[in-house]
């Protein structure tokens, strides 16, 4: 007895799995995106950052280091992040307190 279409069958089995392969590289293609969008986000906060501490540095003649402790002390002073922080000195050139 002949197996009726047995090529049917592994038809099946490879569109099954062309489809699971599929689902997972839409999967990580869309993690990398988002992991992407985070870096870039992340690489702008430093930026800013950077240049705030540039800012004090030149302005108060302190290292980067005690520039940096400023800005995270006017941040708790103020509730809010290092970042906004850094933003509103860079944009108005005053440190929030």
């Amino acid at each position: 007895m002949r197996p009726e279409q047995p090529w049917a069958a592994q038809l099946e089995i490879l569109a099954s799995r062309q489809k699971t392969t599929e689902r997972e590289l839409l999967r990580a293609l869309e993690a990398a995106r988002a992991r992407t969008e985070h870096l870039e986000c992340a690489v702008e906060n430093a930026r800013t950052t950077g240049i705030a501490i540039g800012i004090l540095v030149e302005r108060h003649r302190i290292t980067p280091d005690e520039a940096f402790a400023a800005i995270v002390r006017a941040g708790r002073a103020s509730n809010r992040t290092v970042r906004e922080v850094a933003q509103a000195l860079v944009e108005s050139g005053e440190l929030l307190s």
